[in-house]
C-alpha cells in the first residue's frame, strides 16, 4: 500500500460517505492532500514524499 492510499485511509473515517473515492474522486483527492500536508507541517514526512504520494 502506497503512501497516498494510506493517506486516504486516514481521512475516510471522518466521512466515510462523501469521500467515497468511487464516486467523489475529487473530495477523496482533496482529503488525501490535506492529511499529507498536516504530516509535512508535523514534519513527519518530507516534502518531496508528500508530492509523490
Amino acid at each position: 500500500m502506497g503512501l497516498g492510499e494510506k493517506a486516504l485511509l486516514i481521512a475516510l473515517p471522518q466521512s466515510p460517505e462523501s469521500r467515497r473515492p468511487d464516486r467523489f474522486h475529487d473530495r477523496a483527492v482533496r482529503a488525501r492532500d490535506r492529511v499529507l500536508e498536516r504530516m509535512v507541517e508535523a514534519k513527519v514526512l518530507e516534502t518531496q514524499e508528500a508530492e509523490r504520494a
